[in-house]
């Protein structure tokens, strides 16, 4: 979910924790770089899609904020969705859809209509975007990112031992740092372009 951060462009949070394949393991304080880490999570799942496929799910509350913490006031939309994609491909079982980043069908139980034809055709083709087109679009034109506080369970230290002179052993604690959260900072024409986008599709109406 693309959302404004005031002074900051636009923020990226939400889209990474979910497609990232795997966390990060930094010894100590010595955090990656959050966007070569990102740049190499985008290579594997282009590989995975080329492949296997992979699976990626999307939660989306739209409304109106007036506060800095973007917290919505009224949420005229939310919805949940669940995709398979393969290559070029992908399918949401629980709608019955199949769509390519410019086209799709959607199965009604009787016959099969083209996905921008329904409304809850025209809100998955608006609202779920393919992640790899997003990764790739914010990955190109981010200015900058940071790691976010992880939510995964923190490792167990790790205990080494160093040999002191000839008869003391010293013993050395060191705490893992799990990274697996990011925003990406993108320019603020960029929040401009998915709002007008949004707004324009009458989605956050019910239209």
């Amino acid at each position: 979910m693309f959302r404004s951060a005031p002074g900051r462009g636009l923020a990226l949070a939400a889209i990474a924790p979910l497609l990232l394949t795997g966390s990060v393991l930094a010894l100590g304080d010595d955090a990656p770089n959050p966007l070569k880490e990102l740049k190499e999570s985008v290579r594997q799942l282009a590989k995975r899609a080329r492949s296997d496929g992979y699976s990626a799910s999307v939660s989306i509350r739209g409304g109106t904020s007036v506060k800095a913490d973007h917290h919505l006031r009224d949420v005229s939309i939310s919805q949940d969705y669940q995709g398979d994609i393969l290559g070029a491909v992908m399918h949401v079982p629980a709608m019955q859809v199949f769509r390519k980043a410019d086209k799709g069908a959607l199965f009604d139980g009787e016959r099969w209509s083209m996905l921008q034809a329904r409304k809850e055709g025209k809100e998955l083709d608006r609202l779920f975007m393919f992640p790899l087109q997003v990764l790739s679009t914010a990955l190109g034109k981010a200015s900058d990112a940071e790691w976010l506080e992880s939510t995964a369970p923190t490792p167990d230290p790790v205990v080494t031992e160093e040999k002191q002179g000839r008869t003391s052993v010293a013993r050395k604690q060191t705490q893992d740092q799990v990274y697996h959260r990011m925003r990406l900072h993108l320019p603020n024409e960029v929040a401009v372009q998915v709002f007008t986008e949004v707004q324009n599709s009458g989605c956050l109406e019910g239209g």
